[in-house]
């Protein structure tokens, strides 16, 4: 118990040190004095590549200055204030192409002035977060009636007439509905209804109707999560039906022929007690190379965190790991761990999401459980939108989780399928934790301290600050750049901000009630890389 106090409470120290200097980085480089806003297009070392302003990204910057000043005491600064005040009246006197028309444009100059449009939500909505946000920490009300509205517009396009969008209605088209936005929608509901009974009770039937969309997503006999389904909850034909963003591979776990790899990810599994699936339990293993250069000599940190992993396992997970080293595959068609010949595919039929998405959208839906005090959702939310993806989505060969895969195996169209980004890792490790605190699977707890390593030895820069975005599958940094028409002031911090929220959660419950006989987690995180 102790050794899980220990370890628990060096994730939350070396999580926060991380959040304060990912703010930092945005806070020195990002704000555009003269102007207002802020600049995201940034390079390695801060330096503003590009001065476009995206208004999903402006809009993400407030809501997170915002939800920083609000949640944790140490960032309750006029600076932080000030400057996502500044932010949110950029987005009201630019973000709406035509007022009073609610359509916002994607990208602006640096002034403000319309450069793109795009017929979707999701400047609209995080619009709608910043204004919710910002009417929270300053209690002016024009605030909360600009979110508000926006909600309103939001609502109409997704439920009654997209037309307002711009998207033609082309014969050819298939009638589908991507899973990123009834997610989306299901985030607003929760924020602009936080600590609002008549709000909530106003969204509690879109909240419903949001989750079950994003549930129809599980397809294929709860084998897949796919990103694009008919409007009647089928699944499509071709490419687009089969597309999972990311991390989709072939069969529950990945489908691999022939030896078992040494490579440094070494993947065990128990057998799922709650959906006859493979329970999860990724371990890393400690003989990985210490000699990985960087392009452009980039140098990045490796851990020395951990121990002999294999010390720390039962008789049964030992057994477990000793059977994919010997080639045999544990499926949920044998219910046990192989034999599987050397060369032959598991038997376990081709499955799920992808981590990015899929685990977003897991963590969206508990949080749903949670506020309907619905454990069954809860339970079917962690085997299918937080185990299923994870086990497809996870690269055992380097780690980390692939950007794009097809449902049946097939070779992805996206050049950048196997690429490593921030954000779906990001995600994993709010889910992941957020999964264990709320059920207290300890295999939860280990996906968590799994995901968590390689993302801070693989993706942050203790040079400069802040996280790299883009690696390829081996972990090289394939981008320099801190910023850009994607990555903001959002992802990085936020996942760190809710971490160190719930890991002192953890804590707290640990201090109140300990837990005797609980398994310890698997190593105390290295604090060299935070400090």
């Amino acid at each position: 118990m102790e050794k899980e106090r220990e370890t628990l409470q060096a994730w939350k120290e070396r999580v926060g040190q991380e959040l304060d200097q990912v703010v930092a980085f945005w806070m020195e480089h990002s704000h555009d004095q003269e102007h207002g806003g802020f600049f995201t297009c940034l390079g390695r070392d801060g330096q503003v590549y590009d001065d476009l302003k995206y208004v999903w990204l402006q809009a993400r910057q407030v809501w997170m200055y915002c939800r920083l000043y609000r949640k944790l005491e140490r960032f309750r600064h006029p600076e932080l204030l000030d400057s996502a005040k500044a932010g949110g009246e950029f987005l009201l006197r630019y973000a709406r192409v035509a007022p009073p028309g609610k359509k916002c444009a994607f990208v602006l100059t640096r002034d403000g002035r319309p450069v793109k449009v795009q017929r979707t939500i999701f400047s609209e909505c995080f619009y709608t977060m910043a204004m919710n946000e910002l009417w929270r920490v300053t209690g002016e009300v024009r605030y909360q009636s600009e979110a508000v509205e926006m909600m309103d517009q939001i609502v109409h396009w997704v439920r009654e007439d997209p037309s307002g969008l711009g998207r033609p209605q082309l014969l050819g088209a298939p009638a589908s509905e991507s899973m990123a936005v009834p997610m989306m929608l299901l985030s607003l509901v929760e924020q602009l209804g936080e600590a609002d009974e008549e709000l909530a009770g106003n969204y509690a039937e879109l909240g419903d109707w949001c989750a079950q969309r994003v549930l129809q997503h599980v397809q294929r006999d709860g084998r897949a999560v796919l990103e694009n389904v008919s409007e009647d909850g089928k699944e499509l034909s071709g490419c687009l039906g089969r597309h999972q963003n990311p991390g989709e591979e072939q069969g529950g776990l990945r489908a691999t022929q022939g030896e078992a790899s040494a490579q440094p990810w070494v993947l065990g599994f128990d057998v799922g007690s709650r959906c006859g699936l493979p329970s999860s339990l990724y371990l890393p293993h400690r003989q990985r190379s210490r000699d990985r250069p960087l392009r452009w000599g980039h140098q990045q940190q490796e851990s020395e965190s951990g121990t002999d992993w294999e010390g720390q396992l039962s008789a049964g997970e030992l057994r477990a790991v000793s059977t994919v080293r010997e080639g045999r595959r544990h499926c949920g068609q044998c219910r046990g761990l192989g034999p599987h010949a050397p060369g032959r595919i598991c038997c376990l039929p081709y499955s799920e999401p992808s981590p990015g998405h899929a685990l977003e959208a897991g963590w969206f839906l508990l949080r749903h459980a949670t506020r309907k005090g619905d454990p069954e959702l809860r339970a079917h939310v962690i085997d299918k939108f937080l185990l299923l993806p994870f086990h497809s989505g996870w690269d055992p060969d380097h780690g980390g989780l692939f950007y794009f895969q097809d449902a049946d195996g097939l070779c992805p169209t996206q050049l950048e399928w196997a690429m490593k980004l921030w954000w779906p890792h990001s995600e994993a490790m709010i889910a992941f934790l957020m999964g264990y605190s709320d059920s207290g699977d300890p295999a939860l707890l280990h996906l968590f301290y799994l995901v968590a390593e390689y993302t801070f030895r693989q993706f942050r820069d203790p040079e400069f600050g802040e996280w790299f975005g883009y690696l390829s599958r081996e972990g090289k940094v394939a981008l320099t750049i801190k910023g850009g028409p994607f990555k903001g002031c959002f992802h990085v911090p936020r996942c760190l901000a809710m971490c160190e929220e719930m890991l002192g959660a953890l804590l707290s419950r640990l201090a109140s009630a300990p837990a005797p006989g609980a398994p310890s987690p698997p190593a105390v995180p290295d604090r060299k890389g935070a400090e």
